[in-house]
């Protein structure tokens, strides 16, 4: 018990280091209190288990992620508060110990991207069912990094917005072929084809998605020599290891490349990159919609899953906004071609009238 209690001296000098911007307030599960700043704090934690803090020493996103899902550390207040203190408390040096990072190695390749892995992955994530992401997506069920010009654009104004960035990026004009590979519910190829004229075909491997978008548009072509495409992808400031609490319950198999990671990947395909643009706030803001919707529909995501599954969800959600705000995650739009090509001398033109 040494080391828990230690490990709590650890992070109650750490959190009375911040409470003058984040105070706040823990319970013990022996009904104990220690408050933090000199004022009374909007956040209460409630440890309801020593076990908690053992868990929380040996490895901090799994110790929190698991104990906060199950209810046996509760949190009153704002959440994403408590996640930036998570962000502060990693960035000082706690480390996972040797056993965390053997248990999420083996987690790794228990979940290891094969063709048949990738599938089994990418299900565990994407088919949770249309009616629960219609919860708190747009009406085109976009799943990704929206673009607000305003920030007063709603979600639905935002995702067009992207779509329309997209293809002023890759110049699109009436019969083009446009490739969209991983391409959710299809709503950039449905986009695309208001647009222009244009032939599509989209790539999913999950079996939702699939269908969603096969009842809307027919795909029968592939990607041309002497093209450009776009990258649209989340990816780390520099190579990190997934965090394990996400890879063992959010995105098995799952994993951020950094940008020198993703150019080292495209030159050796022999792509030319074109254009590079990093959209972490827009991300930012597109996540706090989809957390406004979540919690607006709580209700029906009780009923279509359980009290668990909300609280696994709601910290997803606010973990991605936190880490896109204070964390190390990014959104990369890569431009590049396949093959060297002309493009236009004046950037400018992407925006004018935008």
């Amino acid at each position: 018990m040494d080391a828990i209690a230690d490990f709590q001296k650890l992070i109650e000098i750490i959190l009375e280091k911040v409470s003058n911007s984040i105070p706040l307030k823990i319970i013990y599960w022996d009904g104990s209190t220690k408050q933090f700043g000199t004022i009374p704090g909007k956040i209460t934690i409630k440890i309801n288990s020593p076990l908690v803090l053992k868990e929380l020493m040996s490895d901090l996103s799994l110790g929190f992620g698991e104990n906060y899902t199950n209810g046996n550390l509760e949190i009153e207040g704002n959440l994403q508060d408590v996640l930036y203190l998570e962000h502060f408390i990693r960035e000082i040096g706690i480390k996972a110990p040797v056993k965390t990072k053997l248990e999420i190695l083996a987690n790794k390749l228990s979940n290891i991207n094969s063709k048949k892995g990738s599938k089994k992955n990418i299900s565990h994530h994407y088919d949770l069912g249309n009616e629960f992401f219609g919860l708190f997506l747009d009406k085109s069920y976009t799943y990704s990094c929206a673009y607000f010009k305003n920030p007063d654009d709603t979600i639905e104004n935002a995702q067009n917005n992207k779509y329309e960035l997209i293809c002023r990026k890759i110049h699109l004009k009436d019969n083009d072929t446009v490739l969209d590979v991983g391409c959710g519910f299809g709503g950039f190829l449905i986009y695309a084809a208001k647009r222009n004229y244009i032939k599509g075909l989209g790539c999913t491997i999950s079996k939702n998605q699939y269908e969603f978008a096969k009842d809307k548009i027919k795909i029968d072509t592939l990607l041309e020599p002497y093209s450009i495409g776009l990258l649209h992808t989340i990816g780390h400031n520099e190579p990190l290891p997934t965090d394990p609490w996400i890879l063992k319950y959010i995105f098995p198999g799952g994993y951020l490349p950094s940008l020198e990671e993703l150019v080292k990947r495209i030159r050796k395909v022999k792509f030319y990159i074109i254009d590079i643009e990093n959209l972490r706030p827009h991300y930012a803001k597109t996540i706090h919609h989809w957390i406004e919707r979540f919690e607006k529909n709580i209700d029906k995501v009780q009923q279509l899953f359980d009290d668990k599954f909300v609280r696994m969800w709601r910290l997803y959600l606010n973990g991605a906004q936190a880490s896109f705000k204070w964390g190390n995650t990014q959104l990369y739009q890569i431009v590049f071609s396949k093959g060297q090509i002309d493009i236009p001398l004046y950037r400018g033109e992407i925006y004018n009238g935008f």
